[in-house]
């Protein structure tokens, strides 16, 4: 059983799953702003479930370092925490910034395009709290065996 969980939790699947989550994203990005954006549609609301359910498997696959709480952690984990978590904060500032220079532009070429910002503003937030697990999941090494012997 443990053989079987620190093979999918390996470098390579973790890379793989971490490329998917990339993809996910441009889709989301190209969807909102190339789609109709009239109406939020469901099979943009589809797609952007199953990109936070790769996230999901990427931080199985992590163990959740990145987001468990700071007491539950230990030292190693807790610089890897900061590390990333950091990660996080300036890709949620620049995401918003990004979404507020996009409301701005928008707003004087189509104002019916509010809907569009919000599919922008969903993304961002998707982004700014999964980045710190995607590079993460991207830059661990391999897991050591002899770190899930039991006695």
């Amino acid at each position: 059983m443990q053989q079987r969980r620190s093979s999918w939790r390996s470098r390579s699947p973790r890379r793989a799953v971490a490329l998917l989550w990339a993809l996910g994203l441009v889709g989301l990005v190209l969807g909102a702003l190339l789609g109709d954006s009239s109406e939020l549609g469901s099979g943009w609301s589809v797609c952007y479930g199953l990109w936070v359910a790769v996230w999901l498997v990427l931080r199985a696959a992590t163990r959740g370092v990145t987001e468990r709480p700071p007491s539950q952690l230990d030292e190693r984990e807790l610089k890897i925490h900061d590390r990333f978590l950091s990660l996080g904060y300036y890709t949620a500032l620049v995401g918003c910034a990004l979404v507020v220079v996009h409301l701005q532009v928008i707003s004087h070429v189509d104002p019916t395009g509010v809907a569009q910002s919000s599919q922008l503003l969903l993304i961002t937030l998707g982004l700014a709290g999964s980045v710190p697990t995607v590079a993460f999941a991207w830059t661990a090494p391999d897991e050591d065996p002899e770190d899930f012997e039991v006695g």
